[in-house]
């Protein structure tokens, strides 16, 4: 059951950043580079996190921001959050 809420994080997540730079959704993987394969910049980054946070309703932080490299740091940021916010209402 994990591994469907997974996927199904993944899979919005690839579409979000293959709309946001106009790629198909084959050329972005957990392993694209942020800056060489997606050419992301600051101002792309600042959007992306607005987006994200909209998608999943989440905030993401700083701190979580500024340590992507790749899609798969996105996965796991926001995967992250999420969970860490369900332990929060079950508390």
């Amino acid at each position: 059951m994990v591994r469907n809420v997974c996927d199904g994080i993944n899979c919005r997540v690839v579409r979000l950043l293959s709309d946001h730079f106009l790629l198909r959704h084959g050329d972005v993987g957990s392993g694209s580079i942020l800056v060489r394969d997606l050419n992301m910049d600051s101002i792309d980054l600042v959007e992306v996190v607005l987006a994200l946070n909209e998608e999943f309703n989440i905030e993401l932080s700083e701190v979580e921001v500024g340590g992507w490299e790749t899609v798969g740091d996105i996965f796991h940021s926001v995967i992250g959050v999420i969970d860490r916010e369900m332990q929060y209402q079950f508390m």
